[in-house]
This record gives structure tokens, C-alpha cells and sequence, in this order.
């Protein structure tokens, strides 16, 4: 069965102007791509970028989703989506920065510089955060939650926002917290501070 999570990562898009824009790759994972029956180009990386979109409000997304869908199924990939909001001025300036060192080192090749940009760079205050929780670590979801909640700043404020399911347990997407006091309690559990979640996984 797919896993399709579009009605609860609209729940988390928030534009405050035509600036703000949040980040989805269509990739395509090693082991997913093995069972294929046509080669990708490309790398021998883990995974691939089939195709990427900077969605800058609901309504773009809503129009490209069966696109993405009808993509993600043909390569066996998967849309992710980076919840920190991306800013397209300071994604420039960035982007203006790496191709001056690009061709001080006589690269010339930067095709995929604005993914590469978009991928990484994330100046924006509201952060998100995602805790990966796989099938293993399922009976402990709710201990894990109540040690984030524990955690500064605030102990009485749930600083998980939403969980985002995937193919072998759950992302859950939280507030930043104290991450010493966390580890200390969770030390096996990593905390990512810029990874996609999953927005549309196949078959």
C-alpha cells in the first residue's frame, strides 16, 4: 500500500510572502532502483534526484501532486519534503556565493547548483526538526515523546507537531528542544535538523 501524507504536510506549509518556498525531491533510493526495469543515469550515489520542485504555495503543490505521484511510482522513488521554509533571496545569495568559489576552481559544471542550495541552505527561524522512528523503536514512540516534551525550553508545551508515517514507522516533526538534556535520556535516537519527510511513497 502507498503511503500518501499530502493532507497532513499541508497542515505545516505556511507562506508568508512570495519569498518563502519549501523544497521536494522525487529521489530514487539504491535499493529501490535495483528493482527497476530501465537504468537511471547518473552517479553510483545511494540515491538519486529524478526531479525537484520549490513549492511556493499550497495551491502549486495541489496542481503538480499527480505529476509527483505519477513520477515517484515510475521510478520507484520517493517525494520527500524539506519542512524548514526556504527564502528565494537568501537561496540567491547563497547560490551567487558557490558559483564564485565554483569557478575560482575552474568548475564550470554547475547544473545542479540551485538544488544543491535549496537542499542544504535553510536561514529561516521557524525550524522543524524530525525524529526518525523506525519499527523497532514503535513501543517506545510515546516514551520518546514524553522525553522531548521534558526537554527545554518549556516543559509544558508538546514540541511534537505532527507524526508523518513511513514505510517501517513514523517521522515525528517537532519543535527545536535541548538536544544535551534529550541525548542524555535518548542516546541511540538522531535528531535531524534539515532532512525531508516523506510526502508520497508507492507500491
Amino acid at each position: 500500500m502507498s503511503i500518501d501524507n499530502i493532507d497532513l504536510i499541508r497542515q505545516l506549509l505556511t507562506f508568508g510572502s512570495s519569498d518563502d518556498y519549501y523544497f521536494l525531491q522525487v529521489i530514487v533510493r539504491k535499493k529501490d532502483r535495483l528493482s527497476l526495469p530501465f537504468k537511471i543515469g547518473g552517479s553510483n550515489n545511494n540515491s538519486r534526484l529524478i526531479k525537484s520542485y520549490c513549492v511556493s504555495s499550497v495551491e502549486y503543490l495541489n496542481d503538480r501532486y499527480e505529476e509527483i505521484k505519477a513520477i515517484s511510482t515510475l521510478f520507484n522513488a520517493r517525494a520527500m519534503i524539506c519542512l524548514n521554509r526556504r527564502s528565494y533571496k537568501s537561496s540567491s545569495h547563497q547560490m551567487m556565493v558557490r558559483l564564485s568559489q565554483s569557478i575560482q576552481a575552474n568548475n564550470f559544471n554547475n547544473e545542479s547548483m540551485w538544488d544543491n542550495v535549496s537542499g542544504t541552505y535553510n536561514p529561516v527561524n521557524d525550524k522543524t526538526w524530525i525524529i526518525d522512528i523506525d519499527q523497532n523503536d514503535l513501543v517506545r514512540k510515546q516514551i520518546i515523546i514524553n522525553t522531548i516534551k521534558n526537554c527545554e525550553p518549556d516543559r509544558r508545551v508538546d514540541k511534537v507537531v505532527l507524526e508523518i508515517p513511513s514505510k517501517s514507522g513514523v517521522h515525528l516533526i517537532t519543535k527545536p528542544f535541548n538536544l544535551q538534556e534529550f541525548s542524555k535520556i535518548e542516546p541511540g535516537i538522531e535528531v535531524h535538523k534539515n532532512n525531508p519527510t516523506n510526502l508520497f511513497i508507492p507500491l
